[in-house]
């Protein structure tokens, strides 16, 4: 047995032994999706609650994807969109140039900027979700958010 790695439960198979003791020490993987109004851009919206970050855990970003579902631009105030964790503390930044009609934006975007907490690996505050909030309310077609990575 490695350090990370939880005691053999014998109601467990071995093959189901190696697959928890595997998440205990590469994490849990997510895949999330959310949507965010313009209208209500500024009030911010789950994507990974803080209930599924325990035990001091961290979430660790590693992709994500916006959709403007639909063919009105985002605008009317809001200048960009975040990706941070519940504590406030960001993740990724998206500047509102990027988010015209219908248009898909990833983690490469010209006007993306993966911020310090995501960039040094450190992850998101320990024990808090993920939520995505715009710095205003505005208008436009909903955005439709998805974001992967780990909880470990």
């Amino acid at each position: 047995m490695q350090g990370n790695e939880l005691p053999f439960n014998p109601s467990r198979s071995e093959e189901i032994q190696g697959l928890v003791n595997d998440m205990v020490v590469n994490g849990i993987p997510f895949h999330k999706t959310a949507t965010l109004t313009s209208a209500l851009g500024d009030t911010a919206v789950d994507l990974v609650p803080d209930v599924e970050v325990n035990n001091g855990k961290k979430v660790y970003l590693q992709g994500f994807m916006l959709n403007v579902n639909g063919a009105v631009a985002w605008g009317g105030g809001i200048a960009n969109v975040k990706i941070q964790d519940k504590a406030g503390v960001d993740l990724m930044t998206d500047l509102i140039a990027d988010l015209l009609a219908n248009a898909v934006v990833m983690q490469d975007g010209a006007n993306v900027t993966k911020e310090a907490a995501w960039i040094a690996g450190a992850g998101a505050t320990a024990g808090r979700g993920l939520q995505v909030v715009a710095d205003a309310a505005g208008t436009g077609s909903d955005l439709i958010v998805q974001v992967w990575g780990v909880i470990k």
